[in-house]
């Protein structure tokens, strides 16, 4: 027994999960409505889609990922449309899809990739396309279209599929609200589904699950700590309606923001002596969470001043200013007159920085009641004490590393962020918001715990 328990531990870990899970099951206080058997297919034919296109890149750029070929090719269709708007004003969506997919495909021939292989993407991408739109009246429709999501999220989304991304700008009814996340969710629909008028459909967001899992399977060398690691996230999920909500049955964008950062960050740092080639582009695309919604937009400039003080990484560190460099032109140009920066036009900035000086209209309770709405998950609750006890550990070990204490620095940035915002500036909003800005950082939160088990189970 003792042996047994030397070999599996980890997975003794996951033991008040799965009990509080047949608890739930048992008070009836489980739902699966967002995994109807029409959604999970649709999501994994999404899935195998995107993988088969991020498989084909990473053959061609060998020190990189998956994940971030998957990245790339959703990023490079915002990036083709932004820089063709300089110079036809009518581009849209449906335009720009299929220049995009024949730009790609042009490349890869020209990269000398295994032509045979191009085959895959194109033939997954018809089977997906045809059983999708066959199963369609099956599938969850404009499922969760509430509060946020219908105010923000959805009419962003519909308008840039049904329209244009420049005219749903120009007429956006929240005048420098960030559309970046909006465009990826209709360039998925896109994608699967290729209709001419917009639907959320629960697969484009539940396809984030199998996502968040690839990530997990391919930053993770130690087999072992993989499946701990992917039953881990499993169980997180179908033991909480609210993160079932945010991060696979909704059009809300946390899901892919921390996806995102994490995807690109753990393939910066995947391989050792990457090329200052290779470092620019994880640099120009990582630079495109400029544009995705507060918070994230600021650890953009943060990790530019960290990596040009880092030695390895400084010669590649001014492409992390590309996608400020192109939203600065962009506003000059054809998004002239159209206000930008939402959110900091709504703070007056000098004031506040005043009040922290000062210690003034600060409202420290806020920050007691926004732990208190968090500790109510018990299992997110339980998860978040494990990777801190794990991190003090590694601390203790003196088993850190760049890449940890880089994890570390950006999940206690982003905590005190929220904290600061909801103490000051937005002291008097509902305090149950700031819990979805900290689970934004999951998949961050996970890597930090994983490559933090990897160091610690080093000889």
């Amino acid at each position: 027994m003792v042996k047994f328990f030397k070999i599996n531990y980890l997975y003794f870990f996951l033991v008040p999960l799965i009990l509080n899970f047949l608890v739930n099951l048992y008070e009836n206080n489980v739902s699966f409505k967002n995994f109807q058997i029409y959604d999970l297919s649709s999501s994994i034919l999404i899935f195998l889609f995107l993988y088969s296109v991020g498989y084909c890149l990473k053959l061609i750029f060998k020190n990189m990922t998956v994940t971030f070929g998957i990245i790339s090719y959703l990023f490079s269709f915002f990036i083709l449309e932004s820089l063709a708007l300089f110079f036809y004003s009518n581009i849209n969506l449906h335009n720009i899809f299929w220049i995009t997919n024949l730009i790609w495909i042009a490349f890869y021939l020209v990269a000398k990739g295994d032509k045979k292989l191009l085959m895959m993407p194109i033939a997954l991408y018809l089977f997906m396309i045809y059983l999708n739109n066959y199963f369609i009246d099956s599938m969850s429709i404009n499922l969760n279209i509430e509060g946020d999501v219908k105010d923000v999220f959805f009419t962003n989304t519909l308008s840039i599929y049904e329209t244009s991304y420049k005219e749903s700008i120009l007429n956006s009814p929240l005048p420098g609200y960030p559309q970046f996340m909006s465009y990826i969710d209709a360039l998925i629909f896109k994608i699967s589904f290729g209709l001419q008028e917009y639907s959320y459909i629960a697969s484009t967001s539940l396809v984030f699950f199998w996502l968040n899992l690839l990530l997990f399977s391919e930053s993770i060398n130690n087999k072992k700590i993989r499946i701990f690691i992917i039953a881990l996230f499993t169980l997180l999920i179908i033991n909480s309606v609210w993160l079932q909500f945010l991060f696979t049955s909704s059009l809300m964008s946390e899901r892919m923001a921390g996806y995102f950062l994490a995807g690109i960050l753990f393939t910066l740092f995947n391989t050792r002596n990457k090329s200052f080639h290779e470092i620019s582009i994880i640099f120009f695309v990582l630079s495109f969470l400029y544009v995705t919604k507060q918070f994230f937009s600021i650890m953009v400039p943060i990790l530019f001043v960290i990596f040009l003080f880092t030695k390895s990484f400084r010669k590649g560190s001014a492409f992390l200013l590309s996608s400020l460099l192109l939203k600065e032109i962009s506003y000059s140009t054809y998004f002239s007159g159209v206000p930008k920066d939402l959110h900091i036009r709504q703070i007056d900035i000098i004031d506040t920085i005043e009040d922290f000086f000062l210690l003034r209209d600060l409202q420290f309770e806020n920050i007691f009641i926004i732990f208190q709405n968090l500790i109510i998950d018990i299992p997110m609750t339980y998860f978040l004490i494990l990777v801190l006890c794990i991190c003090l550990y590694l601390y203790k070990k003196n088993k850190s590393s760049f890449e940890l204490n880089l994890y570390v620095f950006l999940s206690v940035a982003n905590l005190l962020l929220i904290l600061g915002l909801y103490i000051s500036v937005w002291r008097g909003m509902e305090l149950e918001s700031p819990i979805r800005y900290i689970y934004s950082f999951l998949a961050i939160y996970f890597l930090l715990f994983s490559k933090s088990l990897e160091r610690l189970l080093e000889p």
